[in-house]
């Protein structure tokens, strides 16, 4: 079967970034599907040809970038922009693509403008993937005010729904707000964030660990707290520069904070004027292929939000990429994640009251082999529930499912 693959946001293991769609499209690849894989270079001022098509192969991945500078340091007006550029110029090359089945990716949601007129004029059937309620979300932050944008992304939302025949949902939250807005739950199915075992299973674990914590000046007695994400707004990564600044004179408990964002300085310069420095360490992102070496040499995964309901349906890498890792899950937030991690005895939910929040983190430290206790239930709940193998074995199936009854 060959598919047109539609994201904006694509990332290979090179780059920093989530790969779920490089790791479907590679596992696809290699059941005998064609990928022609549609994306944006975002880092133009790296690229040579600021208006053309380039296109490679990645581990068989047919790949067409076209340039569109993309960050969350953009305004929203600035992201909006980026948004329809990508969707106009994305169309146009997916006219040029043969393919069985458009499968198209979200967010942004705009990506329903190419997916739905290159479905209809190639008269093909058009998946979509739902990462994060949209744009439930962006009102959610204050990112979307006027009553009008906001009338208009909802009008979006409902005919990207109603146009597709099948709809990808990342988390049962998700699914629930999908079917909220009409449509029937047959039409929706769950294939949350995966785990990619192999990837994060590092061998001679305990040398790797002891090499990157005397690389970044990490006591290797140390309980270390890890959080590998986007430093942005909805992230809150203040929460836990709050938390390591009340556990500061605990010598024993280090925290690192791998990423970047709209406020990886505000972070920094905090971090630097609370003079905490010897226990929060920060590195800039990495490549997705070096994240199993940061993740081997931590003892527990941190996911936060700020404290939003709408952000209890998320799916976030951080989360499984942790559990791959065998790390025990610290979360700020409630919903379906948290649910898994208590029943699973692979992490637990930190408060949002900073002191209180310090207090079971303090209590961790103390008490190790729990944390060795509940990282190995992580590693086992990722074999068990999330492994990637699998949920793309359940994903091929719909596919093709759709491609035959269409």
């Amino acid at each position: 079967m060959k598919i047109i693959y539609i994201h904006q946001y694509f990332h290979t293991p090179e780059m920093g970034g989530s790969t779920r769609s490089f790791e479907i499209a590679k596992r696809l690849v290699e059941k005998g599907h064609e990928v022609n894989l549609i994306t944006t270079l975002q880092n133009i001022k790296n690229s040579n040809n600021k208006k053309k098509w380039t296109m490679t192969n990645e581990s068989g991945i047919n790949v067409y970038w076209f340039p569109v500078e993309y960050s969350n340091k953009l305004n929203f007006y600035l992201r909006v922009i980026a948004f329809f550029k990508f969707a106009f110029h994305s169309f146009k090359k997916g006219l040029s693509l043969r393919g069985d089945l458009i499968y198209a990716t979200s967010t942004p949601l705009t990506v329903i403008i190419p997916g739905f007129l290159l479905s209809f004029l190639k008269n093909k059937p058009l998946v979509l993937e739902v990462r994060d309620l949209w744009p439930t979300l962006p009102i959610a932050i204050g990112a979307l005010k006027s009553p009008i944008n906001i009338f208009l992304t909802k009008l979006l939302e409902k005919f990207a729904y109603k146009f597709s025949k099948k709809i990808i949902a990342l988390s049962p939250g998700i699914k629930q707000g999908i079917i909220d807005q009409g449509i029937s739950d047959e039409k929706v199915i769950v294939i949350p964030n995966s785990c990619d075992i192999e990837n994060f299973t590092i061998k001679n674990h305990s040398i790797e660990k002891i090499k990157f914590r005397k690389k970044h000046n990490i006591p290797e007695k140390n309980l270390l707290i890890t959080y590998a994400g986007t430093f942005g707004k909805i992230n809150n990564i203040f929460y836990m520069v709050y938390l390591a600044m009340k556990l500061k004179n605990n010598p024993l408990i280090s925290f690192l904070a791998v990423g970047d964002g709209v406020d990886f300085e505000k972070v920094k310069r905090l971090v630097n004027e609370k003079k905490i420095q010897k226990n929060f360490k920060i590195i800039k992102t990495l490549p997705k292929k070096n994240m199993p070496q940061v993740l081997s040499a931590s003892d527990i995964s941190l996911s936060i939000f700020l404290p939003l309901k709408e952000m209890e349906s998320n799916s976030a890498n951080k989360f499984f990429d942790g559990l791959a890792s065998g790390n025990m899950i610290l979360i700020n937030y409630g919903g379906w994640q948290e649910d898994i991690l208590l029943s699973n005895n692979s992490g637990m939910r930190l408060p949002q009251n900073i002191d209180d929040a310090a207090e079971i983190v303090s209590q961790l430290e103390k008490n190790r082999s729990k944390v060795v206790e509940f990282g190995t239930n992580a590693k086992r709940l990722a074999f068990k529930e999330f492994d990637r193998g699998k949920l793309t074995d359940k994903l091929e199936k719909i596919i093709i499912d759709v491609a035959q009854h269409d």
